[in-house]
C-alpha cells in the first residue's frame, strides 16, 4: 500500500456506496431527459436539411441549444443541492429526524455556493454538445453528398444516424455532468462542514482508467490536490487547474472526505 493511502472501514464503504447509488439516480433523470433532446434533435435535422440543406440544419442545432441549456440548468442544480446536502448531513452525523429538519437548509447553502460555477460549467457544455452535434452532423453529410446521395436520403439518414448516438450520448454526457457538478457540490459540502482530509477511490472492476487506479486509496488534506496522470484535481472532475477530458469524461470516482 502506498504512503498516502488508508485502508476503508465498513462505514466508510456504505458511505462511499450511498454517494454512488445517488449519483446513478440522478445519472437515470439527466438520460431521460437528454434523450428526449436528442429525439427532438434527430428528427429537427432531417426536416430542417429537406428544407434548406446545411445552413437550415446547421441553424436547428443552434437553436436546440437554448432547450439544451435549460436541462442541464434544471438537472444539474437538483444534482448540486441532492450531492451537497448529502456529503453534508454524512459528516455532520445527527439523526434521521435532525437530518429531516436540517436537509433544506443544506440544499439552498449548497444552492447559492454553486450557482455561478453551475451557470459556467453548463454554458461551456452547451457549447462542446452542440459543436460535436454539428461536426458529426456536417461529417454525415459530407459523406453521402460524396456518395451521391438524394437530399431525401440524406435527410432520412440524418435522423436515423443522430438517433442511434442518442442512448450512448445521453449516457456518455450525464454521467460526465452528474460526476463534475456532483464532486463539485461534495467537495464544497465537505468544506461547509470543515473537512479536513480526503480519499480518492476509483471503482475497481477492470474498467478504471490507469492514472485514476493510480490515485485509488490516496488520502490528503482538504485544500491539497490529487495528480492523476501528473494533473492537479482537488477531485475526481475537477478542472479548475486545467485537467483534461481524458481525466474527466465518464469517469466514475468518488471521494471519502473526513473531519
Amino acid at each position: 500500500m502506498c504512503d498516502k493511502c488508508i485502508a476503508l472501514t465498513k462505514s466508510n464503504r456504505r458511505a462511499v456506496q450511498g454517494s454512488q447509488r445517488l449519483k446513478s439516480v440522478r445519472e437515470l433523470e439527466m438520460i431521460s431527459e437528454l434523450s428526449k433532446y436528442f429525439a427532438g434533435l434527430s428528427k429537427n435535422l432531417g426536416s430542417s436539411y429537406l428544407e434548406g440543406g446545411e445552413f437550415a440544419m446547421e441553424t436547428a442545432i443552434a437553436q436546440s441549444s437554448q432547450t439544451l441549456e435549460e436541462i442541464l440548468l434544471e438537472t444539474s442544480a437538483v444534482t448540486a443541492a441532492q450531492l451537497g446536502n448529502w456529503q453534508m448531513l454524512q459528516l455532520e452525523g445527527k439523526s434521521l429526524r435532525f437530518q429531516d429538519f436540517r436537509k433544506k437548509i443544506f440544499e439552498r447553502e449548497i444552492t447559492l455556493q454553486l450557482e455561478d460555477f453551475i451557470q459556467r460549467h453548463v454554458s461551456s457544455s452547451v457549447f462542446l454538445i452542440s459543436e460535436t452535434s454539428r461536426k458529426l452532423a456536417a461529417s454525415i453529410v459530407a459523406k453521402l453528398i460524396e456518395e451521391g446521395e438524394s437530399t431525401q436520403t440524406i435527410a432520412r439518414s440524418l435522423t436515423k444516424e443522430f438517433n442511434a448516438l442518442t442512448p450512448w450520448r445521453s449516457a456518455r454526457i450525464a454521467r460526465t455532468e452528474v460526476g463534475v457538478v456532483g464532486s463539485k457540490a461534495q467537495n464544497q459540502g465537505a468544506k461547509n462542514m470543515n473537512a479536513q482530509s480526503k480519499q480518492w477511490l476509483a471503482l475497481d472492476d477492470g474498467d478504471t482508467r490507469e492514472a485514476h487506479d493510480a490515485v485509488n486509496g490516496i488520502a490528503v488534506g482538504i485544500d491539497e490536490f490529487f495528480f492523476p496522470n501528473g494533473q492537479a484535481m482537488q477531485h475526481p472532475h475537477d478542472m479548475s487547474q486545467g485537467a483534461t477530458a481524458s481525466n474527466i469524461i465518464n469517469c466514475r470516482c468518488d471521494v471519502l472526505y473526513s473531519r
